[in-house]
């Protein structure tokens, strides 16, 4: 009978160890002796723990007790009184006792300056702070508004214009009103910056006319007005008012009867009068309210708004 041969390919490998693991199997054995008897066991070091807990807390709740001296003998031996315990947290005192406070936290400050419920001392901080005036941080606010270069020397001419504008209003009142409408329109930004407000005074005196002052050359070819900072206070939308409509319109003839059969004919003869300006501004078409007095009142703007009819931006 044939011999079966057998076939070493499916054959199953010899299992063999790394050679670190055989070099490294004789000295742990070895050195498992030694640190069994250098280093503590676990029950050990749980033990030593917990004695290091319980000796930690006993310090901590240790109580020192206090001397204490009869109330009749305090004033005899000088003693002082004994300070009462500390209230718990989140508790107010109110009427003689403690009352916790609402939950949530607190409310933020700007919501208690603005409340009517707020302390005294916020409101009148909030007062003091409300009188003061608002005062724009750049110079550009309207947008195409000729502004010189801060290294020039118009730029520290009108600086200086706009910080002393009220003595100029009282003695150069009679040069300013002669100024370029441009350089006008310039300085009126520098008055809203480094001033302290244009009042209705300085207005009418900047924007003389011809037939109020010679050489002066009037408003009506301004087209940037820049009142920021100033509405409210100094300058009222009342007296906006009454100066834009310095210029009424005259009344009209009074039209024919409407029984005359020739009505219409005379009242197409009749020759009509051009209409006068209703406001100094002919050319305005950029208008800057920014930065108002808090108590501005506003229904005056819209009884003002009627003299903006050329109006093309409006910064408010």
């Amino acid at each position: 009978m044939p011999k079966r041969h057998h076939n070493p390919i499916f054959s199953k490998p010899a299992s063999s160890s790394h050679p670190a693991l055989t070099t490294s199997s004789s000295p742990s054995k070895n050195g498992s002796n030694n640190s069994d008897t250098t280093s503590p066991s676990v029950n050990d070091l749980i033990n030593h723990l917990r004695r290091s807990q319980v000796t930690s807390n006993g310090s901590r709740d240790e109580v020192i007790p206090t001397r204490t001296v009869h109330p009749s003998l305090k004033g005899i031996l000088h003693v002082a009184d004994t300070p009462p315990p500390r209230p718990r947290p989140g508790m107010r005192p109110v009427g003689g006792r403690s009352v916790r406070g609402p939950a949530g936290p607190a409310p933020p400050r700007s919501w208690l300056t603005s409340s009517i419920h707020a302390p005294k001392h916020l409101r009148d901080r909030a007062r003091a702070g409300a009188a003061q005036r608002m005062v724009p941080d750049r110079l550009d606010r309207l947008p195409g508004a000729k502004i010189p270069d801060k290294s020039s020397l118009l730029h520290h001419c009108l600086k200086a214009i706009a910080s002393n504008w009220k003595w100029h209003v009282e003695y150069d009142q009679y040069y300013l009103a002669t100024m370029p409408v441009t350089m006008k329109e310039t300085l009126l930004s520098y008055i809203a910056v480094y001033g302290d407000g244009l009042d209705i005074d300085g207005l009418r005196t900047l924007f003389l006319d011809d037939t109020e002052l010679e050489g002066a050359t009037g408003s009506e070819d301004v087209k940037y007005l820049d009142l920021s900072g100033s509405v409210g206070q100094p300058l009222t939308f009342r007296q906006l008012d009454q100066y834009f409509t310095k210029s009424a319109p005259t009344p009209s003839q009074p039209a024919p009867p409407p029984n005359d059969i020739d009505s219409w004919e005379t009242l197409a003869s009749t020759p009509v009068s051009p209409p006068l300006n209703p406001t100094p501004f002919l050319s305005l078409t950029h208008l800057s309210l920014s930065h108002p007095f808090p108590t501005t009142s506003w229904p005056r703007f819209l009884a003002f708004a009627p003299h903006l009819a050329t109006l093309t931006h409006l910064s408010l």
